[in-house]
């Protein structure tokens, strides 16, 4: 197994097939909270900053 991520990157701003998985808890989770701030740390190609924002 490589360890080299030099070819890892995101071609596009557009969802992948994974958040039909992960974006609804966690969209669930930010309307119950309410929360007045989100940190967005950069870990994805930001296709859910339209919809956090």
């Amino acid at each position: 197994m490589s360890t080299d991520a030099s070819t890892y990157h995101y071609d596009s701003a557009q969802p992948s097939h994974m958040h039909a998985v992960f974006v609804p808890p966690v969209l669930a989770r930010l309307q119950a909270l309410r929360p007045a701030r989100v940190l967005d740390l950069g870990c994805g190609n930001g296709s859910l900053c339209p919809v956090c924002g």
